[in-house]
């Protein structure tokens, strides 16, 4: 439900219904600004819960809501609205992800800023596609999954990196004892080992927030309450990064801020209105890694605003300039002046817009809009805000300042003792890696002696069945030898050593001495051969002839 009122001949909106999109689009300096400021107003009125998720221009642009208007053209226009310039503006809350990093947070005065850390252990699914820039749940997904669940609320992102390097070496470990069983290493599920290489990018992933800091354990005192702020409906939160330096940390940040607001709707006290500026700068035409999480998360909102008691406003110079999902989810979208070189043929084909309305499009002033649903009702007009509107020639802080002086801190001992919690945090990660790497020494060492003493009792029993079958092989020897010894010639007649020498060697015991045979005879009770007596006393033909040719004979 739209309402309005004429002045001077111009129908200015009054009234906006709740719990819908609003996509403002038209070119830069003609009233985008404005326009959402408009809804804002108006949902601030209804009871509405306001938060700002993204600084895309780290400006604090959002910020000015909270200032009081400095030009006489914009205070004459107040009065000419019926509205009184010297009131009070809104209470407006800047949060701000703290840093451990130098020269990150200035150390002389800024503005006041509600500095806070996000815990580790509030990190969701999507939160993990965002981080790994992949929507699929592969093993990237499962690795990072199942060491977050291995987190206690005392655990820091220091912990998270150690505990994911322990785990690339527990599976080093794994590659080169594949007999070790994996309940030995008891901190990761089965199948979740992942790859070396994979643990290694999670890491790398990690490192520029770990850098930061901000990513703190769940028990820390700065730790962001996303619901306590919604429930908050008299200070406009907005959430912003302009002191951090890495494009994808600032998106996490509202990333993380928006899932956040989109799980704790639905138990939220008041609606909520959630205001994208510039969404050009958060979902490009083409996203591209974590920028198509994030569409994805905008445009999933945009869908179901309804049904979770919200509200949405964002703003954008062109049609083109944003992804397409997130453009087409709108469900009031309102036209000012059209961008140079904007594409005329969404206008005529999408909206069905009539021919004299793009062509008033072309012309109109700022602060002048076609609405979607009430094209035909022609152009609307927006009335200034009653706060100070950001212009390029002024500086949040500077005008900040000269408002609120008495507001202007250094936030330099917020900082050093953040420092001091990050050093203890660290030390606190080195000291559990060194328990658990005492601990799995001590498993391992379990095992290996447990090994050790397999192997030993392994090669006792290899020696003993060597030793029973040479003891079983010498009976069999024996047995065989014993009933050679026995056997008689066809006459009865005992057979010779060499007919017994003959016999076994043919039975495949060769080389059995004289002497043996003369034992086993003597133990058989077998007299010996006439033959063999005189074998005995004979004198092999050697020993004769040496004895002859001998000195001594």
């Amino acid at each position: 439900m739209f309402q309005s009122r004429w002045i001077k001949g111009k129908k200015y909106l009054t009234i906006v219904k709740g719990n819908t999109s609003y996509g403002c689009i038209g070119a830069s300096g003609f009233g985008k600004t404005v326009f959402s400021e408009k809804i804002v107003e108006l949902h601030r009125s209804m009871g509405y819960k306001i938060i700002y998720v993204f600084d895309p221009k780290d400006d604090c642009e959002a910020a000015f809501m909270g200032l009081k208007p400095i030009y006489k053209k914009h205070i004459a226009r107040l009065h000419l609205q019926g509205q009184d310039p010297d009131r009070e503006p809104y209470k407006v809350r800047v949060n701000h992800p703290i840093s451990r990093s130098v020269r990150t947070i200035p150390f002389n005065q800024i503005p006041e800023t509600n500095f806070f850390t996000i815990p580790i252990n509030s990190f969701t699914d999507d939160d993990i596609k965002f981080l790994l820039e992949d929507f699929g749940e592969d093993e990237k997904y499962a690795l990072f999954e199942n060491v977050l669940a291995m987190l206690t609320p005392q655990d820091s992102a220091y912990h998270f990196r150690l505990k994911m390097k322990m785990s690339r070496e527990r599976q080093d470990i794994m590659l080169k004892h594949k007999n070790m069983v994996k309940d030995d290493f008891d901190s990761l599920d089965d199948g979740s080992y992942g790859k070396i290489d994979r643990a290694d990018r999670i890491n790398n992933i990690l490192k520029p927030f770990v850098n930061d800091g901000f990513i703190t354990p769940g028990d820390y005192h700065l730790n962001i309450d996303i619901p306590k702020i919604l429930n908050d409906r008299d200070v406009i939160d907005i959430f912003s990064c302009r002191y951090l330096k890495k494009g994808k940390e600032k998106a996490f940040v509202g990333f993380w801020v928006l899932d956040k607001i989109f799980r704790a709707l639905p138990k939220a006290k008041y609606p909520v209105l959630i205001v994208f500026p510039e969404l050009r700068r958060i979902t490009p035409r083409h996203p591209k890694g974590y920028e198509r999480i994030l569409s994805k998360k905008i445009a999933d909102l945009l869908k179901t605003v309804r049904s979770l008691n919200c509200s949405v406003v964002a703003d954008a110079q062109a049609v083109s300039m944003v992804d397409e999902d997130v453009i087409n989810s709108f469900v009031e979208k309102a036209y000012g002046r059209l961008a140079a070189g904007a594409e005329t043929s969404y206008y005529y084909k999408t909206e069905r817009m009539p021919s004299i309305q793009v062509e008033a499009l072309k012309r109109c002033d700022r602060g002048q809009f076609i609405i979607s649903s009430l094209v035909k009702e022609g152009l609307w007009n927006v009335d200034l805000p009653t706060h100070l509107h950001s212009e390029e020639e002024i500086k949040y802080d500077t005008v900040f300042r000269q408002q609120y002086p008495e507001r202007m801190y250094t936030y330099k001992p917020l900082v050093t003792e953040f420092r001091k919690d990050c050093k203890n945090m660290l030390k606190s990660a080195h000291k559990m890696k060194k328990e658990q790497d005492d601990h799995e020494k001590k498993i391992k060492q379990r095992k290996e002696k447990k090994f050790e003493n397999k192997d030993k009792n392994k090669l006792i029993e290899i020696e003993q069945e060597v030793k029973l079958k040479k003891e079983e092989e010498k009976l069999r020897r024996d047995e065989i030898i014993r009933e050679v010894v026995r056997q008689t010639d066809g006459s009865g007649n005992q057979l010779t050593i060499p007919e017994v020498q003959k016999e076994l060697a043919t039975m495949g015991i060769p080389k059995v001495g004289k002497d043996l045979i003369r034992k086993y005879r003597k133990q058989e009770n077998i007299i010996e051969p006439k033959e063999t007596v005189e074998e005995i006393i004979e004198i092999p033909e050697e020993k004769k002839t040496k004895k002859k040719n001998s000195k001594w004979v």
